[in-house]
């Protein structure tokens, strides 16, 4: 099979070097070729490029925070998260049955249990990534105790950054009972490795909580590196972390 550059400059004429054409002429028509062979290959590689991007996000794992395992109406297992913290905690259960805002009757038992961060607030999550890539992890928040705002806030850490200061669900969402949830998106240059989901008590306000967890992974397209100088396992492909109100019509704020 002809290559890409053997099928564009195949067509310069052979005459190209004859006495008899016009010197101007033919380097006009050396340019021509050199223009359109630039052109199809800028074009595919952005048609690779294209393709290797547009691979899907794909769930590696999901986690009910507090409760024992869920398998909701999909067949999607959610699995109990004490495998995978340490520190000191609690569980809470709603058990007054009220509805929780854009969540299906199946998916109730998650967001009705939640994880408590006990004193000395130390709890971690630690999420294990087992192949190089992208990786998103969505922390899935409901406030089903308190009703008024500046009552439980607190902060949320990433691997020791902090992605959410003050988060405040009720000022989120604007009422009890509405999923809000904090998405964060990083790189991971080699596995294994992991992330590490901690939270801290604001002064004089309640003790945070978590409701369930979900972990996606996504192939690491070729135009992206996956080297950092400044991290040894987890590079620095970091996307804002973003919040989003699960109601019945989403919204999303940051």
């Amino acid at each position: 099979m002809p290559t890409l550059r053997s099928r564009v400059f195949n067509t310069l004429p052979l005459t190209a070097t004859n006495n008899t054409m016009n010197t101007w002429t033919a380097v006009m028509q050396w340019l021509r070729c050199i223009a359109v062979y630039v052109i199809l290959v800028a074009a595919t590689l952005h048609q690779t490029q294209g393709a290797d991007d547009a691979s899907e996000w794909t769930t590696v794992q999901r986690y009910s925070c507090g409760l024992a395992t869920v398998v909701d109406s999909a067949q999607n297992v959610w699995l109990n998260d004490t495998a995978i913290i340490t520190g000191a905690s609690s569980t809470y259960l709603d058990e007054t049955g009220t509805p929780i805002s854009g969540i299906s009757l199946d998916l109730m038992p998650v967001f009705a249990s939640h994880r408590v961060v006990d004193k000395p607030f130390d709890l971690v999550y630690t999420l294990p990534l087992t192949q190089s890539g992208m990786y998103r992890v969505t922390l899935l928040f409901c406030e089903v105790f308190f009703t008024q705002a500046d009552e439980r806030v607190f902060h949320v850490n990433v691997n020791g950054n902090r992605i959410a200061t003050d988060f405040d669900l009720i000022a989120q969402a604007g009422a009890s009972h509405i999923p809000v949830t904090l998405n964060y998106t990083t790189t991971v240059a080699q596995a294994p490795s992991s992330i590490h989901v901690s939270f801290e008590k604001v002064a004089k306000r309640n003790k945070p909580i978590l409701t369930a967890i979900l972990l996606e992974y996504r192939a690491l397209p070729s135009s992206l590196s996956t080297t950092d100088s400044k991290f040894s396992t987890v590079s620095a492909s970091v996307e804002p972390p973003t919040v989003t109100v699960m109601t019945t019509k989403t919204t999303t704020t940051t």
